[in-house]
């Protein structure tokens, strides 16, 4: 979980004061694995006390909700052209 400016994998020390979150601040948090030596890794950013539709009209809000969308078509154009199966037989060579 990272808040804000800080990118990703915020770790703070045990002497370190603890961060506490106000409504307004970016929250990133990510999570992964590894299964049978394939790694998995899922992402989710949001603002606290936003609605789930995001209906604040400032620009962090609408920034996260135009940047989501527009990473999501790709994936819609992807689907519709082929299975995963298939597209996991096509991506297979770079990985091995």
């Amino acid at each position: 979980m990272s808040i804000n400016n800080i990118a990703a994998h915020f770790s703070p020390l045990s002497n370190e004061a603890e961060a506490e979150l106000k409504d307004g601040d970016l929250v990133k948090v990510e999570l992964g694995t590894h299964i049978d030596g394939y790694a998995a890794v899922g992402a989710h950013s949001f603002i606290v006390g936003a609605t789930k539709v995001c209906q604040r009209a400032d620009l962090p809000c609408s920034t996260i909700f135009s940047f989501s969308t527009l990473a999501r078509m790709p994936l819609r154009l992807v689907a519709r052209l082929m299975s995963f199966r298939q597209l996991s037989l096509l991506a297979r060579p770079l990985f091995v």
